[in-house]
């Protein structure tokens, strides 16, 4: 990531606030009233907690930064459908492919799925990823603009 992406990406952070995304993304993916009630209450990490939490149950999971792209597909695998898990299963990496570039090649991989994959970074040292309909990509991504985990040189 060049100096002016990190800068960029930095000054959007502290301008829209560190929750907001996780708020917003939580009302895309019609989190119940309750809560979101929570998340706009807690602090920082309690709001990422509560947002992995049901996550966890219905669309995704964390993994670690140093996870490898098998073990990134086997988080996901639980959400996708047979056939769609079995287009990222075959993606073929090699040993210093982090979990934003396997993320890119997953979603490569289910262009022609009703759902694609995005991974957001955390608080911490892991990333949070997803399966969402493709439908809702686009608002996704204009959500989380600063958060989502970036691959690439």
């Amino acid at each position: 990531m060049s100096i002016q992406s990190w800068f960029s990406r930095s000054l959007g952070r502290v301008r829209e606030g560190t929750k907001a995304h996780l708020v917003s993304s939580a009302e895309l993916l019609d989190f119940t009233g309750d809560v979101l009630h929570a998340m706009r209450e807690a602090t920082d990490d309690e709001c990422e907690a509560l947002f992995v939490e049901h996550v966890s149950r219905t669309c995704g999971g964390t993994v670690d930064w140093r996870e490898q792209p098998q073990d990134i597909a086997d988080t996901l695998a639980e959400f996708l459908s047979a056939d769609e898990a079995s287009l990222i299963q075959a993606s073929t990496f090699n040993d210093r492919t982090g979990p934003p570039q396997a993320i890119q090649g997953f979603d490569e991989s289910l262009k022609g799925s009703p759902r694609g994959v995005r991974a957001l970074e955390s608080f911490g040292d892991f990333y949070i990823v997803l399966v969402l309909p493709r439908h809702l990509l686009p608002r996704f991504d204009e959500i989380n603009q600063h958060w989502i985990a970036a691959g690439g040189p």
